[in-house]
């Protein structure tokens, strides 16, 4: 899974991006089911941490319902 951002500010482009694995068993639904709810994940952790100037770590947690 990747995420990736650009900012762009008159001629100064800031961008990065994040790849992170994931394996996921299940049926298809299951699945598609939580790559999105990762994918999501991802890109707010990656958004939270361009807001606070770029520190931070990355995770995901997979807590079950």
């Amino acid at each position: 899974m990747s995420v990736a951002y650009a900012s762009v500010r008159e001629r100064d482009v800031d961008w990065d991006f994040e790849e992170r694995v994931c394996t996921v068993i299940g049926n298809p639904r299951a699945r598609s089911n939580f790559l999105t709810d990762f994918r999501i994940e991802l890109e707010s952790q990656m958004a939270f941490s361009v807001l606070r100037g770029g520190s931070g770590t990355f995770y995901y947690e997979y807590q079950s319902r």
